[in-house]
């Protein structure tokens, strides 16, 4: 093991898309994350190297309270005209690389709200009991898709519920290499999930599904692990049960809809969410060409490798502009980050949003 090794491990983005080609199913993705937790350690000054990201994925993305406290400093930093002086100024250029690429991708933030953990156990059957993952970015910079998941649940007769002791799913530590930090977090969620006794886990990102569908693997010693992993659902394999239930209303808009890469290679999940939003009374859907190929977020792919994620970036803007949408739909906050950041950066003003808030509008129209 040794620097060009690493190189060529980091260099993938993970996205799984040579599980989808490959004829002889060979598991891709377990194998580079394997991989990476193995020998990353091995290379000379890996743990020097990575100490800070190891930092911002254990000790501010997997602790809610914290997460919540950066967003909320960065809602003043964009809202005081903080953003507008610090961009002005140039001052970004003296920061590294991946500073300056995270600050120009990140939208908007809105006024964080009390997170919703408001338990709504009525399903009209027994068996229609569900628990929501909340997520960690998205419920700080989307938390419209866990109100959205909510009322379609509930609209469509299911009971739920979103533990409070739940954590960060891991994924980002998983796809970085360190394992055994994710494996703690595996365990805490498995606990949290377990004593909500529900029938589905209900995910929204598509990442954290991938992971969330994984834990046996994580956690190969642990019955629960898999166990909960078999409970593991994306809201879309949920709702499309009961989409005839939702009283859903005219939506005149032409929406592509991109497909997430660990939801389309990692999950096999592609056809439910074309069938929810081909469910919306006079939406017009449209395929975006090369729907499946990775938009460059990957993860922190585009802040650790932002040369690389920009062709990506470019092709996947010219991909979407070619077909005029109103709106892109996607399944991964990630990816609604870093296609939303292109389509700004092109000029265009096309909106980037999740299948379900396209479906909670429809009902609440």
């Amino acid at each position: 093991m040794n620097e060009t090794v690493h190189q060529h491990l980091d260099a993938c983005l993970d996205c799984r898309a040579c599980e989808t080609a490959c004829p002889a199913g060979v598991p891709y993705g377990e194998l580079i994350e394997e991989a990476r937790a193995l020998f990353y350690p091995l290379v000379k000054g890996f743990q020097k190297k990575e100490r800070l990201k190891k930092f911002l994925l254990t000790q501010i993305l997997a602790k809610p309270k914290r997460l919540r406290l950066l967003g909320t400093l960065l809602r003043f930093y964009q809202k005081s005209g903080l953003r507008a002086l610090v961009r002005g100024s140039k001052i970004l250029n003296v920061f590294p690389t991946w500073m300056k690429k995270g600050e120009g991708v990140l939208p908007d933030i809105p006024t964080l709200s009390k997170p919703n953990r408001k338990k709504t156990w009525t399903p009209q059957k027994p068996e229609h009991r569900v628990s929501l993952l909340r997520g960690c970015i998205s419920s700080i910079l989307f938390p419209g898709v866990e109100e959205a998941a909510v009322r379609l649940l509930e609209a469509a007769g299911y009971g739920v519920t979103i533990p409070e002791t739940q954590a960060c799913c891991g994924a980002l530590l998983v796809h970085g290499g360190f394992k055994e930090e994710a494996a703690k977090l595996a365990a805490q969620n498995i606990k949290a999930f377990s004593a909500a006794d529900s029938n589905f886990i209900a995910v929204t990102a598509a990442g954290c599904g991938a992971t969330l569908k994984e834990y046996g693997r994580i956690l190969p010693e642990d019955p629960a692990a898999a166990e909960f992993s078999a409970k593991v659902s994306d809201i879309s394999q949920i709702l499309v049960k009961l989409i005839s239930k939702i009283p859903l209303h005219s939506l005149p808009v032409r929406v592509a809809y991109q497909d997430a890469c660990h939801l389309a290679h990692a999950q096999g999940v592609r056809d439910e969410p074309r069938m929810l939003l081909a469910a919306i009374p006079d939406l017009d859907l449209v395929e975006i060409p090369h729907s499946d190929w990775c938009c460059g977020s990957a993860g922190i792919y585009n802040l650790t490798h932002p040369e690389m994620a920009d062709t990506l970036l470019k092709e996947k803007v010219e991909s979407i502009l070619s077909v005029k949408p109103d709106v892109v739909a996607v399944g991964n906050p990630g990816c609604a980050l870093q296609i939303q950041m292109g389509l700004r950066n092109a000029g265009s003003s096309i909106s980037v949003v999740h299948p379900i808030e396209l479906l909670y509008k429809s009902l609440s129209s």
